[in-house]
């Protein structure tokens, strides 16, 4: 179903398992492992349903993922933790393992960092970031997006008794950059309040925070009913997906199921 969003936009909403499906086929098409295509889906489709505009960010990244070389990341340990390289390619794809690492040593050392050089859209690492937190632990990330007023985004998980509790700050600064995206993964809630601690400065301001419950929220209502794409978007990853279809011939259906040639007596 099409409906106006505002004035001269138009917007469609389609149901959860349909936008997975979709981006899963989509994603195929990128030739990456089916690990990583369904990985990557999930991620875009957890994103929007805890508030954090999976679809905006992907629609501003696809026609680039179409063609970006995506080298694996390089890890590299130093004192503090780990800095991982990702060569100016996309959050999307490549970093499961590299989270799951940095779970790791934050069990094992009660308390791991990670700083991710080179990253593109470094929100899609959340989803992964939800995950390793329902086993127990805790994390904090933030980073940063450029332009007239850089903007500072910053998220803190924390495990619960039922469910990972999501908080976020958006933070304005006409001066202040870094431009690594970085990762605490932690036991100890003290740890999260210093990481926080240490990177809001006085000249920063303050434009947006969202509660857990805020968050816990968008996620149990997109869970509820159809999910908001723009049309657009939705059609560059159908043309996606149709790169994986192949036509109805006798050999492609021989690849799917029974031979149908007759067979001799």
């Amino acid at each position: 179903m099409v409906l106006p969003r505002s004035a001269g936009a138009l917007t469609m909403r389609v149901s959860s398992g349909e936008l997975l499906a979709q981006l899963k086929q989509s994603f195929e098409a990128f030739g990456v492992s089916q690990g990583e295509y369904e990985s990557a889906a999930a991620s875009v489709l957890a994103l929007e349903r805890w508030g954090f505009e999976g679809l905006r960010l992907l629609e501003t990244a696809l026609s680039r993922l179409r063609t970006e070389n995506r080298p694996a990341p390089q890890v590299a340990y130093v004192l503090d933790g780990l800095v991982i390289d990702c060569f100016e390619s996309s959050a999307l794809f490549g970093l499961v393992p590299c989270i799951e690492r940095l779970y790791v040593n934050g069990w094992r050392n009660a308390g791991g960092q990670a700083s991710f050089k080179n990253c593109r859209e470094p929100a899609f690492i959340l989803p992964s970031l939800i995950k390793v937190c329902e086993r127990g632990c805790s994390a904090g990330m933030y980073w940063w997006t450029e332009g007239e007023v850089n903007l500072l985004h910053t998220v803190r998980l924390e495990s619960g008794t039922e469910s990972v509790r999501v908080s976020s700050g958006v933070w304005a600064s006409r001066d202040v950059v870094w431009p690594d995206a970085k990762v605490l993964i932690t036991r100890e809630e003290k740890d999260l309040e210093s990481f926080e601690r240490d990177l809001i400065q006085p000249s920063f301001e303050l434009r947006e925070r969202r509660g857990s419950d805020e968050h816990r929220a968008l996620f149990e209502r997109s869970s509820k009913s159809n999910i908001e794409i723009n049309p657009w978007l939705w059609d560059g990853l159908q043309e996606l997906g149709r790169e994986m279809l192949v036509a109805g011939t006798v050999e492609s259906r021989m690849g799917a199921g029974a031979d149908p040639r007759p067979t001799e007596l």
